[in-house]
């Protein structure tokens, strides 16, 4: 609006010195026809810039979200990978008591060891204790991002 003001300002002036005899009308023409091309190459170049401005905000704002996806991913990645771990530091225990206990000669004990660690029920009830932790953790931190 404001270069459109400016402008209108400049033509009328121009053409007022024109008429009280002030310029030569032909350098007039040639002022307002600068004006003019000057005036609407600077609002194209404002309008430009904005609209660039704009689109410029709208992929930052996209960028934010997918940023925002992945860290959720990653969290989850993460929780996963520390069940995983919990369910392999238990496996390598259950290993290593029936490896003592057969290196002690205690093949009985190490057999029903092994024989009820092996079954899937036991690995599933490991992991449902496991899952269900990690709900309880989910949960807390939903709650604590609300508040």
């Amino acid at each position: 609006f404001f270069l459109v003001l400016v402008q209108t300002i400049f033509l009328y002036w121009i053409a007022y010195a024109g008429y009280q005899g002030y310029i030569n009308i032909t350098f007039g023409l040639l002022a307002g026809v600068v004006i003019i091309v000057f005036g609407t190459m600077s609002f194209s170049f404002i309008q430009i810039y904005d609209e660039e401005t704009r689109e410029e905000e709208k992929k930052l704002k996209r960028m934010e979200l997918q940023v925002q996806r992945e860290f959720v991913r990653f969290q989850e990645l993460e929780e996963k990978e520390r069940m995983l771990d919990q369910i392999r530091h238990d496996f390598n225990n259950h290993l290593s008591m029936v490896y003592y206990l057969s290196r002690e000669g205690k093949m009985d004990q190490a057999e029903q060891l092994w024989t009820r660690w092996s079954k899937r029920s036991v690995i599933r009830e490991r992991m449902r204790r496991l899952r269900k932790k990690q709900l309880w953790r989910q949960r807390g931190k939903q709650q604590k991002k609300f508040w």
